[in-house]
């Protein structure tokens, strides 16, 4: 069983390029992550991962004046108004 966890950011430079926490996203959970919020994204990974080692994988990609937030949600109860593609995404996991 995999586990869904969301990941929320700040990135407070500027000229701050997020490509490099995209991509590292990404790279967690290859075609398995949806991006339904500006500075949120929900992955879906194997049962053995934890938000710290989620953290320690991004966190590479941030600087140290940057916000990151990471939480399993995968047994929470949930509700709010996204795209029906991500809800749909959602109910299959």
């Amino acid at each position: 069983m995999n586990k869904l966890f969301i990941i929320s950011y700040d990135l407070n430079s500027i000229d701050k390029d997020y490509n490099g926490l995209y991509q590292a996203i990404k790279e967690l959970a290859p075609n398995a992550w949806k991006h339904p919020l500006e500075s949120l994204w929900c992955i879906s990974v194997d049962e053995n991962y934890t938000a710290n080692m989620i953290f320690e994988k991004l966190k590479q990609a941030i600087d140290s004046d940057d916000r990151l937030f990471i939480v399993d949600i995968t047994k929470a109860d949930r509700q709010g108004w996204l795209a029906r593609d991500f809800w749909s995404w959602i109910k299959e996991l």
